[in-house]
């Protein structure tokens, strides 16, 4: 999977996408904690396939949070959770920083 971030002074958007499938963030927040030494970007997500499916639960809602790792390689990592019907998903996500130009799937 990837994740796409675009941040401006009021707004944080995200898109994640993988193989057919993508995920439109619908709000976005960076968390601290008190001492500004942890940050966390959390999002929820509305997913469905790039190719119309009859799947259940292809279309669902989500959460994911995820902690900015800083160090010699950049990574978020973190939890993601969803409501898809019939089987609610959880799971593990590290994604490893890539490029500051975007794929172009943030629209």
């Amino acid at each position: 999977m990837a994740l796409e971030i675009t941040q401006t002074l009021s707004t944080i958007k995200c898109v994640a996408f993988g193989t057919g499938s993508r995920g439109d963030g619908y709000s976005a927040r960076i968390l601290s904690d008190n001492d500004n030494q942890e940050f966390k970007l959390s999002y929820l997500y509305h997913a469905k396939r790039e190719v119309p499916s009859s799947v259940p639960g292809d279309e669902h809602e989500g959460v994911a949070i995820l902690t900015l790792i800083e160090g010699e390689k950049r990574h978020l990592k973190g939890r993601y959770f969803n409501d898809r019907d019939p089987s609610p998903k959880k799971g593990d996500i590290d994604l490893e920083w890539k490029s500051l130009n975007l794929i172009g799937k943030l629209k």
